[in-house]
């Protein structure tokens, strides 16, 4: 400096060259990113819960109704059932000429009448069996929430089963808009004789509307007939009582496939009529919302339905073991309940 003051510089030690980095230290980001992946992937499988709008288990299907699961129907893909027949030596030969127009998801025929798939249905003749004295409580009707539950194949099976009993049955169709009776086995509605349309409006009596020929002994059916023009007032009238009424005289058990719930306000108007009404929903394919709406119209009318059905059940093999699941195709969509069913507007 300008003084020129000498200033003396003593060592110290010696810096020694480090070990490891500084940055970026191991330790913090592994872990930091740990628990960021762990928050996140909980945060993630949280949300996809709380989107998720379908139907998986059967506890899902008893929390959300508080209703009794009566029997699970496994999905029936007409490909793998012919493969069963096959395989079991069971031939369209074997059945009448009438059941050989049966739609391929009808379970009850030879190759099939011991399988997985029809016992289902036992099951379920059972379950809506011990809902109480089966002399007092003859009709059985099914419905769903929105269409495309398969609530016509379950009413024609349970039928079939019924009538496989040995018990004098008649399924009835009184979805007066959009039937499908007659569909399941085989019939086009052009062939059909008058039937409910024309007996609830006083045209002719339930013996004309009856058919016997139905390719199951034991088994009669009263199919739609002719298109109703006004299918609220029909179903509202004192003539549906009188049918019942009559065919509780001469049959053991009545099953009834009527209207999706929330497409029309026809069914609404029979339960109070029946005996066991049985809520038909499709696994991974029913909304949630679609369930809950007609569970809470239904507790407005004052009426609880006697169980569910879950239709589309699929039994898969896991790693550990067996595994349940419930699948079924995808849902076009849901919050337009008439979807698919343009009659019923």
């Amino acid at each position: 400096n300008r003084e020129a003051i000498e200033s003396e510089v003593e060592l110290s030690n010696l810096s020694e060259l480090p070990t490891s980095p500084s940055s970026p230290k191991k330790i913090v980001v592994l872990g930091g990113g740990g628990i960021l992946g762990l928050g996140l992937g909980f945060g993630l499988a949280f949300l996809l819960v709380k989107l998720d709008n379908k139907i998986h288990t059967v506890p899902q299907a008893e929390l959300l109704t508080n209703l009794p699961v009566l029997a699970t129907i496994h999905h029936t893909e007409p490909k793998v059932l012919a493969k069963i027949i096959s395989e079991r030596g069971g031939s369209q030969e074997d059945l009448s000429p009438a059941a050989q127009k049966w739609d391929p998801r009808i379970v009850f025929r030879p190759g099939l009448t011991e399988s997985i798939y029809a016992e289902m249905f036992r099951i379920l003749r059972a379950s809506v069996t011990l809902l109480g004295d089966e002399k007092k409580r003859k009709v059985t009707l099914f419905s769903s929430a929105v269409p495309g539950e398969g609530k016509t194949m379950t009413s024609s099976n349970f039928a079939i089963a019924s009538a496989s009993q040995g018990k004098k049955t008649v399924l009835v169709d009184l979805d007066l808009r959009k039937p499908a009776v007659h569909k399941a086995f085989g019939l086009k509605r052009r062939e059909l004789k008058p039937g409910s349309t024309e007996l609830l409006a006083g045209k002719i009596s339930w013996q004309e509307a009856l058919s016997t020929e139905t390719g199951q002994e034991n088994l009669s059916c009263i199919f739609s007939g002719a298109r109703a023009p006004n299918p609220g007032e029909l179903l509202n009238s004192d003539a549906v009582t009188n049918l019942l009424e009559e065919l509780a005289k001469e049959f053991e058990v009545i099953v009834i496939d009527s209207a999706p719930l929330l497409a029309v306000p026809d069914t609404r108007l029979l339960i109070p009529k029946v005996d066991n009404f049985c809520l038909v929903i499709r696994a991974e394919q029913t909304p949630k919302n679609a369930v809950r709406k007609a569970i809470d119209l239904l507790a407005d009318d004052g009426v609880d339905p006697a169980g569910i059905v879950i239709n589309g059940y699929e039994e898969q093999q896991g790693i550990l073991g067996s595994k349940y699941r419930y699948g079924y195709g995808g849902y076009g969509g849901y919050g337009q309940y008439g979807q698919g069913y343009g009659s019923y507007g």
